[in-house]
């Protein structure tokens, strides 16, 4: 058992390196399956297994923190970051970047209260 899930850990690894270096293009599960050789239902339930995540969650996820990596970095504007980065218009780089960015928010929150959670009265 330990051979089958070690091969299956170094395609989550190659599929991650895959998705890493073509972040900027039209990635689906549909692409992924082809390349890979694996079904769609498999390719995923493999990566969720590793990763926590879907497949489609990740690639929102690295595509949003790299959108804010490069506009805290660079002067470019919102529609070329989103352009760079695989989003069809700056529209849909806009909505998920806000509830990605109140998320983590709430979680440095979260995070800051329970360092602090001693301290609280209650």
């Amino acid at each position: 058992m330990d051979v089958i899930m070690s091969y299956q850990h170094s395609i989550v690894v190659e599929l991650v390196n895959l998705i890493e270096m073509n972040i900027q293009h039209d990635l689906s599960i549909e692409k992924l399956s082809d390349l890979s050789g694996y079904s769609k239902w498999h390719l995923q339930r493999m990566f969720q297994r590793y990763t926590g995540m879907k497949i489609a969650t990740y690639i929102r996820n690295r595509r949003l923190s790299k959108s804010a990596v490069m506009l805290k970095q660079s002067d470019l504007k919102v529609l070329e970051v989103a352009t760079a980065i695989g989003f069809s218009s700056q529209q849909a780089l806009a909505a998920p970047f806000n509830a990605f960015s109140v998320k983590a928010q709430r979680t440095l929150e979260r995070a800051r209260m329970g360092l602090f959670k001693h301290l609280l009265p209650f």
